[in-house]
């Protein structure tokens, strides 16, 4: 049999456009997260947030340092504040290691004072012995949007105790976030 040559054609390009084309998903690339480094010493003052998030610099001339430690005091209770920095020199981590006995409560209290005023509550979970709470924050945001840039940050406070979370706080972290709700699901 015999197939016309305009049927023939017509058969080729049906062919053609029915040929599914592999094409490349995209999906939002996954948020790498921030590598963090020890601050360095003797940056000038920015303008911009003065807490986390702060430029070290104007970290330094808001925060008072514990001498020969490299860390800072906490200021509502007794403990001491460890830092580190974006390859950009932003405090990205701050952990508080509480001396005394200090109530969880009072401990992330003093850890929300950290975050700016704009920053709204993602989650707050309870894992044993730890109390996981993430923000999220525009002013964040702005500041650190290269390490950054949803204005993410993790709140973890660590218990003296795993089975009580308002029991006596021991560590309480801050750090940005990888991922909105990346909650981990245990104390790191």
């Amino acid at each position: 049999m015999r197939v016309p040559a305009g049927a023939l054609a017509i058969t080729c390009l049906l062919l053609a456009a029915c040929t599914v084309t592999p094409v490349a998903r995209t999906s939002p690339a996954p948020v790498a997260e921030s590598t963090s480094v020890a601050c360095p010493d003797g940056k000038p003052e920015q303008p911009g947030l003065q807490d986390f998030g702060a430029y070290i610099g104007t970290w330094d001339a808001h925060h008072e340092r514990v001498a020969q430690t490299g860390e800072y005091t906490i200021g509502t209770f007794s403990g001491r504040v460890a830092v580190q920095c974006s390859t950009a020199d932003y405090i990205i981590v701050e952990v508080m290691k509480v001396t005394f006995q200090v109530p969880s409560g009072r401990a992330l209290q003093y850890a929300l004072t950290e975050l700016p005023a704009d920053s709204k509550k993602i989650y707050d979970r309870t894992h044993s012995g730890c109390r996981a709470l993430q923000y999220q924050s525009h002013q964040l945001a702005q500041q650190l949007s290269a390490d950054d840039h949803e204005g993410l940050a993790d709140i973890t406070v660590q218990n003296a105790m795993s089975s009580n979370p308002s029991d006596v706080a021991v560590l309480v972290t801050i750090r940005v976030a990888g991922k909105p709700g990346g909650d981990t699901s245990s104390c790191f």
